[in-house]
């Protein structure tokens, strides 16, 4: 049963179905600086072309951060709100087409409708200057709200050539990862989530483990 489905045929985007920010300030942009992110996301930097969704990620000197970028998200639209668009297990796809390039950090992933930032299911992750690993991860609390994570890489497929389908099977205490319907990695145990989430999209400039953006 498809319980939310998007193929971006209007000329905007369908805002009573995706913010363009997360629900801590998705009126004016937001941003993340905790992981070394260099970007607001803003609305301006998201539109529709041919059927595609198109995060677009650049220089400014208008903020107090050297890049705005785009990213949406199914969430909140603010602390108080339900999410648009969130469910407990389920099959979640999107085709993308990820951007090369050095300090680039594309991700499509999951956050819970609580607005809590554990659990938190990353289907995939990019970084610009390595197109060919797919990183994906899981995020969790652990005991005494211990902050534990575990991830997987899987290397071979240049992601910026081309379309592929990124998705992940998402059941009672097992997640299963997939590019291009081929399992790539799974968990399974307690530690999976069993609440409501919602869907992000997103193109972050520079962050921690991968430096800024190069010309």
């Amino acid at each position: 049963e498809i319980v939310f489905e998007d193929d971006l045929e209007a000329e905007r985007l369908d805002t009573s179905t995706w913010n363009f920010c997360h629900w801590w300030d998705a009126g004016t942009g937001c941003q993340i600086r905790s992981s070394g992110e260099l970007q607001w996301y803003v609305p301006d930097q998201v539109r529709i072309d041919g059927g595609a969704l198109v995060l677009t990620a650049e220089p400014t000197a208008e903020r107090d951060q050297p890049y705005v970028s785009g990213m949406i998200s199914s969430g909140p639209p603010d602390y108080r709100s339900a999410a648009k668009s969130a469910f407990t297990y389920g099959a979640v796809e999107a085709r993308i087409r990820l951007p090369r390039g050095a300090g680039l950090w594309p991700a499509v992933w999951m956050l819970p409708e609580s607005t809590e930032s554990r659990p938190e299911i990353d289907i995939v992750e990019m970084y610009g200057d390595s197109p060919k690993v797919m990183r994906m991860h899981l995020h969790w609390l652990g005991a005494d709200d211990d902050r534990e994570s575990r991830g997987e890489y899987a290397d071979g497929t240049d992601l910026t050539e081309g379309w592929h389908t990124v998705g992940v099977l998402w059941q009672r205490e097992s997640i299963v990862w997939y590019l291009d319907g081929v399992e790539q990695w799974r968990v399974d145990g307690p530690q999976v989530p069993d609440e409501p989430m919602y869907v992000e999209i997103n193109l972050a400039a520079g962050g921690e483990r991968h430096g800024k953006p190069t010309a």
